[in-house]
């Protein structure tokens, strides 16, 4: 037996080998990345949205939080968004996080997510979550009032993200599958003896 059409042998594996991709776990350390209270010790993939920046920190830059994972992990505070490093969507997350305490006097408002779960302060706890819709980026935020909200520092490590690509590289995909079908078809369809 001959390969008459090796092309399609090629795009077939191409698309079996995407949609076994079409779920990806990707588990975040900052165990990589240099160790800097200062703008350069901020991942690519995090975004500090308040004045200040996240960095990497570890016993020595914060000698009163013990990393969970490794040495090193996240410091934050306010409001920041962590992207998937693979640049695909978010439909799920785990992380382990630390909060001090802000102090009897103060209200903290505290959300991950989208959504604002209870928090046991000065320890590292685990929150998992699902997106009904897979998101860009993960948003935590942490802000204490007495008569102002101000930005609360905290701590993140051990993410991990289950990926998913774009709707429009799958739908892409799925119509170019669609019409390498359809050509052999009409390609069949004109060879036959008649």
């Amino acid at each position: 037996m001959t390969l008459r059409r090796p092309w399609l042998v090629l795009i077939a594996l191409l698309l079996a080998t995407f949609s076994n991709r079409a779920q990806e776990v990707i588990f975040i350390s900052f165990e990589e990345f240099p160790t800097d209270l200062g703008p350069t010790g901020c991942p690519p993939f995090v975004k500090h949205v308040q004045p200040g920046w996240a960095c990497v920190a570890d016993n020595s830059t914060s000698p009163l939080i013990q990393a969970p994972d490794g040495q090193k992990y996240l410091r934050s505070g306010g409001d920041t968004s962590i992207r998937s490093p693979n640049g695909q969507l978010i439909s799920s997350y785990s992380l382990l996080l630390y909060l001090p305490n802000p102090g009897s006097s103060s209200h903290l408002s505290f959300g991950i997510g989208g959504q604002g779960p209870p928090v046991v302060f000065d320890t590292w706890q685990r929150f998992e979550g699902t997106f009904g819709t897979p998101q860009t980026d993960l948003k935590i935020s942490a802000f204490v009032f007495n008569t102002e909200g101000f930005p609360t520092s905290y701590y993140v490590d051990a993410i991990q993200f289950v990926t998913v690509p774009e709707p429009a590289a799958r739908t892409l995909f799925g119509l170019g599958a669609i019409a390498i079908f359809l050509l052999d078809h009409a390609r069949r369809k004109t060879n036959l003896p008649g």
